[in-house]
């Protein structure tokens, strides 16, 4: 059954080999070049061009795997080499590739009981590993004092297990060795590299105030992260990860990843000012309305606001898209009022026909719909601007503040010319902040009124 076995396997290599004069040699040394440096985590990355290779994790292997064993073309003959010599042994050994060989493994069949522990003959460019362990051989793999046995630890490539001591066998039970950090009773990256390393990009720095329980710690020019708390906004830092440093209040602006005029490092961004133009009003409304809406925007940008230009609209989404926006903080809308139902003489104030927290398809309904559609706020965070952190409690942020803005949309100021906008303050209720300023109109618009204006308390 072993010989059918290796013989299959024998036959696959060869063609594969068969593969590799079709490939482009530059190009895969080249590539293996750059992503398997020593020392570096090459977890089985593929180096694909016509055909595939990969490079096996060096860093698990530093000290017998190098650089020239990576770029030289010796993949497939090495392993094609290493099937024949476990073939040709016949019964007594099998052959396997797995996650702990550079190339081949050569497995001899152990002997139980013959008091010798079959473990850790090592080559430099073929493993020859032995399946012998402490826990499946004890009387022949006696762990050492000091040691415990661990069916479970595999610690295949282990230094313990490269020094001669049976495989399965880790330092004390719970401690260095057992590849496990137990950070919980003080073991670090600092004491245990092995158990607890930190991934790429961070570095083992304990004392770190933001270093995490394996005492790692994010990389920035070569030092690790300053602390959030020391009021400095530091390179890696934004107004979301650490607002307490990168205070946009400090520069009279609003913490909006989603704006485009957001400051590129803070993500601090300019309090906005929107004019909405609806779509329904005939051209002579909107040459009639013309005197207000330059009223408006000079207000506005007297007070300091950005003016974004003037839109126009046709569905209540196109305004919520940019309520959904924390830097949104001034509105003036121009429009038509819902006339009052049959009977009543007084109606329910809307915008672009919606209500502001009712109605079959209210503005927080929309504002809830949009800020999740493109230029609304959590799906420019998400997919553009904050890609790259929206993870973990950065992303909880990002969803605390659109939920916030949903909820309470916190105008400074809401200019409404439109009948019955003023009927009830629903409008001002839902959109204004506490000590913002309404305007709005009681009953049907004529031409020659003005608009009452009302501070929210």
């Amino acid at each position: 059954m072993t010989i059918r076995l290796c013989a299959g396997l024998f036959l696959l290599l060869l063609s594969s080999l068969a593969v590799l004069g079709s490939c482009d040699q530059a190009a895969y040394q080249q590539c293996v070049a750059a992503n398997c440096n020593l020392g570096s985590d090459c977890a089985y990355l593929s180096c694909v061009d016509d055909c595939e290779y990969a490079c096996d994790e060096a860093n698990q292997h530093s000290s017998d795997v190098n650089l020239n064993e990576c770029t030289q073309d010796i993949y497939f003959p090495a392993l094609l080499s290493c099937a024949s010599a476990c073939c040709a042994s016949g019964s007594s050994s099998t052959c396997r590739n797995d996650a702990y060989s550079d190339f081949c493994d050569c497995v001899k069949q152990k002997t139980a009981g013959d008091g010798i522990c079959q473990n850790s003959v090592m080559g430099t460019t073929i493993e020859c590993v032995d399946n012998e362990d402490c826990a499946n051989s004890p009387s022949d793999c006696v762990c050492p004092a000091g040691y415990t046995c661990d069916s479970l630890a595999n610690t295949a490539g282990h230094p313990s297990w490269e020094s001669g001591v049976p495989r399965n066998c880790v330092v004390g039970g719970g401690a260095c060795g057992d590849r496990t950090c137990n950070w919980e009773s003080g073991e670090s990256c600092a004491s245990c590299q092995q158990d607890c390393r930190c991934f790429e990009g961070l570095a083992c720095s304990p004392s770190d105030p933001n270093a995490d329980t394996y005492g790692c710690a994010i990389i920035v020019g070569g030092g690790t992260t300053p602390r959030c708390g020391d009021l400095k906004c530091d390179p890696n830092e934004d107004c979301i990860d650490c607002e307490v440093d990168c205070n946009c209040n400090a520069s009279g602006g609003v913490c909006d990843p989603s704006s485009e005029y957001r400051d590129q490092k803070t993500l601090c961004a300019p309090k906005m000012a929107y004019s909405f133009v609806s779509d329904s009003l005939s051209s002579y409304h909107k040459w009639w309305t013309a005197d207000d809406q330059e009223m408006i925007r000079k207000k506005y940008a007297s007070l300091g606001y950005i003016l974004a230009p003037t839109m126009d609209v046709v569905h209540i989404n196109d305004i919520a898209t940019y309520l959904s926006r924390p830097s949104t903080k001034a509105v003036a809308y121009f429009g038509h009022g819902e006339e009052p139902e049959a009977g009543k003489t007084t109606s329910i104030p809307t915008m672009e026909s919606a209500q502001a927290t009712t109605g079959g398809y209210s503005i927080k309904q929309a504002i809830a719909a949009m800020t999740n559609q493109p230029k609304g706020f959590n799906y420019t965070c998400q997919y553009e601007t904050y890609v790259s952190k929206f993870t973990g409690a950065n992303k909880d942020k990002i969803n605390a503040v659109a939920n916030k803005r949903i909820e309470e949309p916190e105008l400074d100021y809401l200019f409404m010319f439109a009948c019955y906008s003023f009927d009830d303050t629903s409008l001002m209720d839902y959109l204004v902040k506490t000590g913002g300023t309404f305007w709005g109109y009681k009953g049907k618009l004529p031409g020659n009124a003005e608009l009452t204006s009302a501070v929210k308390i």
